[in-house]
């Protein structure tokens, strides 16, 4: 007689059965690909159907990371229709990853659909994703997203999500679960019931990491004193977290991240140099010290480290050195990729 396995409950045949194909491996197979479907989707952040807790939604956010034409994000319109019919995201504030490329965020939610220059807000490469504060809770049945459709042109890694707090995120749609689609004038409708949703509440798509270096030398004019280094080109920022012309990096979500920064100094006699990190604009701690008592020959010095800290969304991490004898154009903190940056990637 058969008994079943213990986790899956797979039919599991003893040795003097007679093999029913059907049943020992069909049944079998059915239960085996589900199963791993299930781990997939829990391994790319995709989420199991739950059943939602939320009475309206507040806030809604789109997310693409490029399409079939160009490496850029684009949104027209985004509509969030009521029972009645009634957009109730007109005009309302929209907020977004980063600093457009083209057009403004409000372009999102101004009443006007259209492809045409001046009718779409353009985002750069990279994941990104514009959210809609709807002001308060209110009873969504439907989402309409126009992005630019002119060229019937394809997103990819699509996600929409809605949200009553702004922190817990229910996907309405995920193009890697039911994938893509051309863009048309007529846009992308989403109804959806509140009690069959899917929660993600960080999807791996929007994880968080840069890398900078500096495109010219970092002075150090005055000795003994802590000067922020100056890393004005990215390598890459997949969140759009930092910013080139404050050297600043800001969390968009909280977690662990860990933190790595470098900076190659020219040059220098008889040094004694701190590398700090700077949170919220105070110093927080130092990443690596280098002292050297006694008159010594002139010579190169990296001073560099990493650790992984906890943030808070809205954290500023900047980076400073401090040198014990004055930092010029000659052996100040070099423009130099390999020898000097400074990186953040969120873990958890």
């Amino acid at each position: 007689m058969s008994t079943s396995t213990t986790n899956y409950n797979l039919i599991k045949p003893q040795d003097t059965d007679n093999a029913d194909l059907k049943v020992f491996v069909g049944q079998n197979m059915d239960k085996i690909d589900t199963q791993m479907k299930t781990l997939e989707n829990t391994i790319n952040g995709i989420g199991s159907t739950v059943t939602a807790s939320l009475t309206g939604v507040r806030y809604i956010r789109d997310t693409t990371n490029g399409n079939n034409v160009n490496i850029n994000n684009y949104w027209s319109e985004i509509q969030a229709m009521d029972g009645t019919s009634t957009n109730v995201a007109l005009n309302k504030t929209v907020t977004g990853s980063g600093t457009p490329i083209a057009g403004t965020l409000a372009l999102v939610t101004d009443g006007t659909i259209g492809s045409a220059s001046g009718q779409y807000v353009a985002m750069p490469s990279g994941v990104a994703w514009v959210q809609i504060d709807l002001g308060s809770v209110m009873d969504v049945k439907s989402v309409v997203i126009y992005r630019y459709y002119a060229d019937g042109r394809t997103f990819h890694n699509v996600k929409t999500e809605v949200s009553q707090d702004g922190t817990n995120w229910y996907a309405i749609y995920d193009s890697s679960v039911s994938g893509e689609y051309a863009e048309t004038a007529s846009g992308k409708t989403i109804t959806f019931d509140y009690t069959n949703i899917v929660y993600t509440q960080d999807p791996p798509i929007i994880k968080s990491s840069f890398r900078a270096y500096p495109n010219a030398v970092t002075n150090i004019a005055t000795a003994n004193t802590l000067t922020k280094v100056s890393f004005q080109v990215e390598d890459y920022d997949i969140k759009n977290e930092y910013d080139t012309g404050t050297s600043k990096f800001t969390a968009n979500q909280a977690g662990l991240y860990v933190l790595s920064a470098s900076c190659g100094i020219g040059t220098v006699t008889t040094p004694q140099l701190q590398l700090a990190v700077y949170k919220n604009s105070a110093i927080w701690f130092y990443l690596d010290h280098f002292y050297s008592g006694t008159a010594s020959s002139a010579t190169a010095i990296d001073i560099a480290g990493s650790s992984i800290v906890k943030l808070l969304k809205g954290d500023t991490i900047e980076i400073y050195v401090a040198s014990s004898v004055t930092l010029s154009t000659t052996n100040g903190v070099l423009a130099n990729s390999q020898r000097s940056y400074f990186s953040m990637s969120k873990i958890g």
